[in-house]
């Protein structure tokens, strides 16, 4: 699920997914409907389970450096009567607020303070001032927050790099640098006609649970696009196999530190995954009378790389319309151009967060 959506949301120009909400999000819609959406839903997220989202938060909590936070939040519409098994089903977890269009400012005001709170800041707004809520019967959002202290800390800021990004500009931006024991892999990657090198970076997190896994092309001429549409599930199974056999080396790396922010909406993501009929009067879901579809779906996401270590957040919000509505320090490796990075469990390889990373 996570890799054929991040293929499908992801572009050019640089993206950051959080697989994981919109899972829990797709989940809960999947527990609440029937007929050919619910088959349509299984079929996309196959064997995830919402429990499996929530434990491996409940599992971060006794980590003193890492937070992992997971947020559910229901908004509603005041005339619409929710199913209270929907409303109930995360009790203590999820927030639950009635909105009335006849105080649309406030009611946005409401939605944008949950946002920032339970993203401690990093994501202010999730609706635009100017949104016509009055369009949508219920909001149903999601947050994950995550903030992790390198292992192995960077040295302070180096001169600036050179950063070739996606347009193939030279920019010079703030470079960090390590010189310590890394574990790192080079694998022959299959694209078409020709194979591309790839140089594996692992960097851990003092929690000895989270790492980053950054993915860089060995040779410039070729592109990280090119490895980004290929990319699936059974090949990052085969990357962090790989890597966990591998003993650190002594390494000088340097990267950029960078923050980046990105706005998709998956939607069509989604549906050439094979859910279509969550977003057709068709719909057959079983959380609100009168009847909803999903209309649009947001992801709002943030990343930020420095020394110390990684904060990302990010929120997803299904947009509810009712139906009919419209070895030696001789090793060097410079990460100096478009790369892939991943936040993930090294216990039992769950993606959290895949960011595309073009520009910094």
């Amino acid at each position: 699920f996570a890799w054929n959506l991040f293929k499908n949301a992801d572009n050019d120009y640089g993206v950051i997914v959080s697989p994981a909400i919109l899972a829990y999000q797709l989940l809960l819609f999947k527990e609440y409907s029937q007929s050919q959406t619910q088959k349509e839903l299984e079929m996309a997220l196959r064997n995830i389970r919402r429990e499996q989202i929530r434990q491996m938060v409940d599992d971060t909590r006794a980590l003193p450096t890492t937070k992992l936070e997971l947020a559910n939040g229901i908004f509603y519409e005041g005339t619409v009567r929710i199913n209270s098994q929907f409303k109930n089903a995360d009790q203590g977890f999820t927030h639950v607020e009635p909105f009335y269009v006849s105080q649309a400012a406030n009611a946005i005001a409401s939605i944008n303070k949950w946002t920032k709170n339970v993203t401690h800041g990093e994501i202010a707004e999730l609706l635009d001032p100017s949104f016509q809520i009055e369009r949508v019967k219920m909001i149903l959002a999601t947050a994950m927050y995550f903030k992790g202290t390198w292992k192995h800390r960077f040295n302070t800021t180096v001169d600036g790099g050179v950063f070739v990004n996606y347009r193939n500009e030279q920019k010079t931006v703030p470079f960090m640098e390590i010189r310590n024991n890394i574990i790192i892999d080079r694998m022959a990657y299959r694209v078409g006609p020709k194979t591309i090198n790839v140089q594996v970076v692992q960097l851990p997190y003092d929690d000895e649970t989270h790492a980053m896994l950054l993915l860089i092309p060995m040779d410039k001429q070729n592109r990280i696009s090119d490895i980004r549409e290929h990319f699936t599930g059974e090949k990052f199974s085969e990357i962090v196999d790989s890597i966990s056999q591998n003993s650190a080396q002594r390494v000088t790396l340097k990267m950029p530190k960078f923050s980046m922010n990105s706005e998709i909406s998956p939607v069509t993501a989604l549906q050439n995954m094979g859910i279509r009929k969550l977003f057709t009067d068709g719909a057959d879901l079983l959380i609100a009378d009168p009847p909803q579809r999903v209309g649009d779906i947001i992801q709002r996401s943030v990343l930020r790389v420095d020394e110390i270590g990684t904060t990302a957040a990010s929120v997803a919000a299904s947009f509810l319309i009712p139906l009919s509505a419209d070895s030696v320090v001789n090793r060097e490796i410079i990460i100096d151009r478009p790369f892939l990075s991943i936040i993930y469990n090294t216990k039992n390889n769950a993606a959290l967060f895949i960011s595309h990373v073009t520009n910094v």
